[in-house]
């Protein structure tokens, strides 16, 4: 088998697994994948989240009521790739920095 066919079968194969139930409890891991985010663009989305995350925690110190700032840069950081709002849900729901994703959560319309 030509290292073309393993890449393709690969693919298939992750294809596939992103399709299984199990995935539901990984929405943002499973965007990831749907998304054909590469290694770097997905490392650039925690480096951001850690980002957000520093000032998050800094605003709250500060007495911050309001934290859309860090919505709009979150928005304007994000990869192309992906849609800014599904993401942000995605990243709540799979338990990532779970009380910034939670406040800014609630900043988005249904």
């Amino acid at each position: 088998m030509g290292e073309n066919e393993q890449c393709q079968m690969l693919s298939f194969h992750v294809q596939l697994m992103s399709n299984l139930e199990w995935t539901d409890a990984y929405p943002f891991t499973k965007m990831v994948i749907t998304h054909n985010l590469t290694k770097t663009e997905y490392e650039q989305v925690f480096f951001l989240m850690e980002e957000l995350h520093d000032t998050y925690e800094k605003y709250q110190a500060e007495g911050f009521v309001d934290y859309s700032p860090l919505l709009i840069h979150f928005a304007g950081m994000l990869s192309y790739k992906l849609n800014p709002n599904q993401a942000l849900r995605a990243l709540y729901q799979e338990g990532i920095y779970p009380k910034l994703t939670g406040t800014l959560v609630t900043y988005l319309r249904t």
